[in-house]
Order: C-alpha cells, then sequence, then structure tokens
C-alpha cells in the first residue's frame, strides 16, 4: 500500500475550487458585471482560490494523521490553482468565443472611456476605432496572464497557509523507535536497554524505546520509571491490567514516531544486534515488513520447536504467505504499516498475514540469531498453539467474510432453504398424483427434514442481517486501558 500523496486532494478540491469559481463568473454574466475587472470581483476569486487550497491542505492533513509539510502545502497550493487556471481559461474562452463575441470590445470600450474621463491626453489622440485595432493584437496575452497569476496567487497562498497549518512528519526527527512489550521482565530491562542504546547510537540514528507494561505483578514498572529518568529517549506506558501482547504492540504503534518501527522481545532472547539490518532492509530495500526466523531456535523441542512448525506451516498454507516464522518477535515495519493494521485478541501471531490484507505485500524475511532465556520462566505454555490456530480460523474467516457475512451466512441459509423448498416439493406432488391416498404428509420423515432445514435457513439468512446491521454500526474501541505514561 502507498503512503497517502496529495494528488488526490489536489484533483478533488481542483475540480471543486474551478466548478465554484465558473459558477461566479456565470453569476457576473448574469448579472452583466462580468465586463469590468472590478476590485470586488478580483477579491472574491482570490478568497475562493485561498477557500479552495485551504480545505484540501486541511484534508490532506487529516488524512495523514495529522501530518503536513510545508513542501507538501505548496505542491497541494500550486498543483490545485494549475487546475483551477486550467478551468479558468476554459471558461473565458466559452465567454468571449460562444457566449458573447463581443466581449473583449465592450471591455476595452469600457477601458478607454474611464481612460479618457479621467485623464484624455493619456490616449494620445487615440479615437476608440484606434485603440481597439491597436489591442487587438494583444488580447491573446489574457491567457498566459490569467495563468501565470492564478500560478502566482497559489504559491504565495499556499506558502501562507503551509505556515500556518504545517506539521511536519515526526520521523523526521525520529528515525527508529524500537517497542518492548513486556510482562514481568523486571531482570532482564536494564541490560536490554543498554544493548539497544550501545547498538543503535553507532549508526547515528535519532531513536525512542517504548516499554509497554502489560500489567506486570513484578517491579518491571519500577524499574521503567528509573529508566526514563535517566533518558529522555526512553518512554514508558503501563497498562491497567493485563491485556495482552496484541494490545501491548497496538499502543507501542500509537505512541511510536518514526519511518521505521522496530518490535522486540524483552526476554533477551532476541538480538539487538539485529535491529540495524532490519532497518537497513527496510530503508534500502523498500520493504513494507521484515520479519525475523529464528532458524536455530533454544527452546524445547517438543513443546516449542515441533508445534511451532506445525503452526507456522498452516500459516503459510492459510494466508500464501512464505514465512518460516510468523510469530518472530523481532520484527521491523514502515511506520504506516503499523498504523494501518488492528490488532485484537491474539493477531500478533499473525501481523504479516494482517499486512498483506491491508495491502502490504512486499514482506520479506531475515534468520536471526536466538539466545537462551535468562532470566525467568517463559509466559506462554501448549495452550497457546490451540489459541494459534483457533485465531488463525478467525482471521481467515474475518479476511473471506468480515465485511460481507451476508455471502456466507446467506449462502448456507439459501441452500437450506432449497433442499427444504425441494423436499417440501416432493412431498406435495407425491400426495396430490403419485400416492394420493398413503400416509398424511405429516407422518412422513421427508416432512420434518424439509420443515427443519427452511427453519434453519431462515435462522442462517436472519443471522446474515443481523452481522450486517452490526458491522455497519460497529465502533472501534481501545482494547486496552493505559494507567501510566512516561517521557510521552
Amino acid at each position: 500500500m502507498e503512503e497517502i500523496t496529495p494528488k488526490k486532494f489536489i484533483i478533488e478540491y481542483g475540480l471543486f475550487t474551478g466548478i465554484i469559481s465558473v459558477i461566479f463568473g456565470i453569476m457576473l454574466y448574469s448579472l452583466d458585471a462580468h465586463y469590468e475587472n472590478s476590485t470586488f470581483s478580483q477579491i472574491i476569486s482570490v478568497l475562493i482560490q485561498l477557500s479552495g487550497i485551504a480545505m484540501a491542505a486541511l484534508a490532506f492533513k487529516k488524512a495523514n494523521s495529522g501530518f503536513i509539510s510545508l513542501s507538501q502545502t505548496l505542491k497541494i497550493g500550486t498543483g490545485l490553482s494549475l487546475i483551477l487556471a486550467v478551468i479558468s481559461l476554459v471558461w473565458l474562452y466559452t465567454l468571449t468565443n460562444l457566449l458573447e463575441p463581443e466581449f473583449y470590445d465592450i471591455s476595452l470600450e469600457i477601458a478607454y472611456n474611464k481612460a479618457i474621463e479621467s485623464n484624455p491626453e493619456v490616449m494620445g489622440g487615440l479615437d476608440l476605432k484606434g485603440y481597439l485595432e491597436a489591442s487587438e493584437p494583444f488580447l491573446w496575452i489574457a491567457y498566459p496572464v490569467i495563468m501565470v497569476f492564478t500560478l502566482f496567487i497559489g504559491f504565495i497562498e499556499s506558502l501562507t497557509i503551509g505556515l500556518i497549518i504545517k506539521k511536519e512528519d515526526q520521523s523526521t526527527s525520529i528515525n527508529l523507535p524500537v517497542i518492548i512489550p513486556l510482562y514481568n521482565e523486571q531482570d532482564s530491562l536494564i541490560e536490554l536497554t543498554e544493548n539497544i542504546e550501545n547498538i543503535i547510537s553507532k549508526e547515528n540514528l535519532d531513536y525512542e524505546i517504548i516499554l509497554i507494561d502489560d500489567g506486570s505483578s513484578d517491579n518491571s514498572w519500577k524499574i521503567i520509571k528509573d529508566l526514563c529518568l535517566k533518558s529522555s529517549k526512553i518512554k514508558g506506558l503501563k497498562f491497567l491490567r493485563n491485556f495482552g501482547k496484541s494490545q501491548a504492540l497496538s499502543a507501542g504503534f500509537k505512541a511510536s514516531k518514526g519511518n521505521v518501527v522496530i518490535t522486540m522481545d524483552a526476554d533477551l532472547q532476541d538480538d539487538p544486534n539485529e535491529i540495524p539490518n532490519l532497518y537497513k532492509k527496510i530503508v534500502e530495500d523498500d520493504f513494507d515488513l521484515v520479519s525475523g526466523w529464528k532458524k536455530k531456535r533454544y527452546d524445547s523441542l517438543i513443546f516449542k520447536n515441533f508445534p511451532s512448525k506445525i503452526f507456522n506451516w498452516a500459516a503459510r498454507k492459510t494466508s500464501g504467505i512464505k514465512l518460516n516464522d510468523f510469530n518472530c518477535g523481532i520484527k521491523a515495519y514502515k511506520s504506516i504499516v503499523t498504523k494501518k493494521i488492528l490488532l485484537t485478541g491474539g493477531m500478533h501471531r499473525y501481523i504479516p498475514v494482517l499486512a498483506k490484507k491491508a495491502g502490504f505485500k512486499n514482506i520479506a524475511e531475515q534468520i536471526v540469531k536466538h539466545h537462551p532465556r535468562k532470566h525467568g520462566n517463559t509466559k506462554y505454555g501448549p495452550e497457546r498453539f490451540v489459541k494459534g490456530f483457533l485465531d488463525l480460523i478467525t482471521l481467515w474467516f474475518i479476511h473471506r467474510f468480515g465485511k460481507r457475512p451476508m455471502h456466507f451466512f446467506g449462502l448456507i441459509g439459501t441452500i437450506m432453504l432449497v433442499i427444504g423448498f425441494l423436499f417440501a416439493l416432493y412431498l406435495g406432488i407425491d400426495k396430490l398424483f403419485i400416492e394420493t391416498s398413503g400416509r398424511l404428509i405429516t407422518e412422513r420423515p421427508e416432512f420434518f427434514i424439509s420443515l427443519t432445514t427452511m427453519i434453519i435457513g431462515s435462522q442462517f439468512f436472519l443471522v446474515g442481517f443481523l452481522a450486517e446491521i452490526v458491522l455497519r454500526n460497529k465502533k472501534i474501541k481501545k482494547q486496552y486501558i493505559i494507567s501510566e505514561k512516561i517521557n510521552d
């Protein structure tokens, strides 16, 4: 998925502003006020152009997560002014050649009479006919003059608007945010942050480290507060309770400021030395997402390695993404990817899948080092694989039918109704034309099959309609609560 560009806003608001300008011209024409280029009409034209540029710039800023640079504003203003100038020239040509071919002569006559009244000697004895003949070869100049004047005014207006509303993308000041969700990792935090700072500092990158405490019951938050006091580059977020890794990542994504985002676990099993290579993969190779692959793992073969291989195989087959380690904690993303994907439940396992579904298809994998756990125990048990497979099924279903649930429930409902109708038709024909003296319809098992399938089919239809109504009226809410923030 491409990043938001001004092009769409230039075209839409340029056409809108041009139409408003033409409507104003038609109004002047209907009032016979179009001959004189009065100060009033000039001011209105400039205000129309100013309003169009301001609306386009503000709309782009809103769509671009509140960010707009001066250069983007100038691009919007200049592009919109160009469209406006072309529409104005088309209107001028229509006016002078189709609606009123005598427009130039009447306008020049008005200008001549005004000049004579104010200063008779200014014309040097030239009569009206001579003035019109002398002016005729230069009438074409009106077209380039309008073009240049409109572009110049647009540049000045967009420069002014840009200086007022600009808000540079915060990635210009921060290159690399590192997001670390954690739960009861008090023994790892100091060593982890020191390693990250030492490694990134060598790359001359402006960075921030965002630590998200997912409701830890140990001293993790106290250590985070101490780290934040020592360094303004470290930020801390604390959840009111344990909401899960997906929500911790969501909070980190929302708080991050930068053009490349790194995520990693806090247990020291992910190697911070991988960060520069992952960063370069995004910046130099233009990948949307680069996922780590722990090819050599220091985990239990039976309880982690083997189930992980089965899990990754299923994820590959379902998503079509050729990754070996979907759930690797260390990943690199373009910032826009983190802003566009929505993590719910345990969907952090499927971030590459969510990214692909959102339109970010340039996904790569890089082998990363994996270290044995130094402190504490893993926070995940074997049940995570069961949950993972259930989440995978959920993800597949939501992607396939999430925006059109009636396609799923309606299809099943239709099949059931058709089956029920066919049985009912069979029973009716059989009773009326074949075995007219046979058993009552209500005594035959086919009757109950018909009745049951039609009832179930109707229920599926009803579920589909209700799902469509819920989908169109739902409001997405945050699934976590932050109780404290530091250095934010």
